[in-house]
């Protein structure tokens, strides 16, 4: 139970005699039913809010910020609600299969050998295609383009899409609730982030025409004075670099961010003076991502030479995972400088 202070008074007379007991402020305390997490008080009961010792700390209890504590909050965050990021990372893993499934069937129809048969060529150790039996399989190679083979094909990378967004809008969303406190289970961050899937194509549409305005400069740029180029393409990837925090903060924002408040705002109002924060700690993130991904690599590429449905199955799992792996440290990240959350991912929802 939250701690009380009693007070007795014993009168003359029963009528006389009283208790009094003061109840606690609204806070986060140690959870009366499970020793291992916070439970929130409201002032006067116990909400089913609750947030695992092992995170962050609940508002008003922050823990060490450090750039090199994004590591233990990350490893934490996932070791408290791995069971609820699996089953919201299924979207991607089935997206990626059956998206992959139909792409390939798409190019199978489009080319008059088989697709693993072509593979499998061009991977063997020695393929020369200007000379020999590989000259000649090449050159036998004959590409059709049916409609049905490009419906497939778009039909697969609208489902790897699709699956995507959803699991990394959901995640953001379970992420983000649980570093607040306030447990939600994996079907409302599916529904949460299945309602955020417009404001994520909004911004990539916008990411889009920025970066087709800056292809047709350079294009302008390159006919015009070729020279120029010299000083555009580096500046172009300064820009790019400098955006990367803010584009990670957009990310988390279009899942958990204020339904009322625009992605753009929400991110350039967080970031304010605390891109040197983020940055730091999105390039941890990113050492941690290659540290991984060594053996995860050296596995895939092992599965290819065997076999390529086996290798689309491994690259269903790697994805979920990464992205679940992702999806925690942008969320530690977004937590990290206190940027704006949807009421419902907070405490206070009802």
């Amino acid at each position: 139970m939250a701690p009380l202070t009693v007070v007795q008074a014993w009168g003359s007379t029963p009528a006389d005699n009283f208790i009094v007991v003061t109840l606690p402020p609204a806070d986060w305390y140690d959870d009366p039913e499970n020793a291992r997490q916070y439970r929130y008080w409201d002032g006067t009961q116990w909400t089913e809010h609750r947030s695992p010792k092992g995170l962050p700390a609940p508002p008003g209890r922050r823990s060490d910020d450090s750039a090199g504590s994004i590591f233990g909050k990350v490893f934490a965050l996932l070791a408290s609600t791995w069971r609820e990021a699996v089953i919201v990372a299924v979207p991607i893993a089935i997206g990626t299969l059956v998206g992959a499934g139909l792409i390939y069937f798409g190019v199978n129809d489009a080319v008059n050998v088989d697709v693993q048969e072509l593979l499998d060529r061009v991977t063997t150790p020695g393929f020369d295609p200007d000379s020999g039996d590989d000259k000649i399989f090449i050159d036998s190679i004959d590409v059709t383009v049916s409609g049905t083979a490009i419906v497939t094909t778009l039909i697969g990378a609208i489902v790897w899409t699709l699956g995507a967004s959803l699991s990394v809008l959901g995640l953001s969303r379970l992420f983000v609730a649980a570093n607040n406190g306030v447990e939600i289970g994996p079907g409302a961050a599916l529904r949460g982030g299945l309602h955020r899937i417009p404001r994520l194509l909004l911004l990539v549409l916008q990411a889009a025409a920025a970066i087709l305005a800056v292809s047709i400069v350079m294009a302008i740029v390159g006919v015009i004075a070729p020279v120029v180029l010299l000083l555009v393409v580096p500046a172009t990837l300064a820009i790019m670099v400098w955006l990367a925090p803010y584009m990670t903060v957009a990310l988390v924002a279009t899942a958990a961010g204020p339904r009322q408040v625009g992605v753009i705002a929400t991110t350039r109002s967080a970031m304010a003076g605390r891109w040197r924060h983020v940055v730091l700690r999105l390039l941890l993130l990113v050492l941690l991502g290659i540290g991984l991904g060594l053996p995860i690599g050296a596995v895939s590429n092992a599965v290819f030479a065997v076999s390529l449905w086996g290798y689309a199955l491994l690259t269903a799992l790697v994805q979920a995972f990464q992205m679940v792996v992702s999806g925690a440290g942008y969320t530690i990240i977004y937590d990290g400088i206190d940027a704006p959350v949807d009421p419902e991912l907070t405490p206070s929802a009802t």
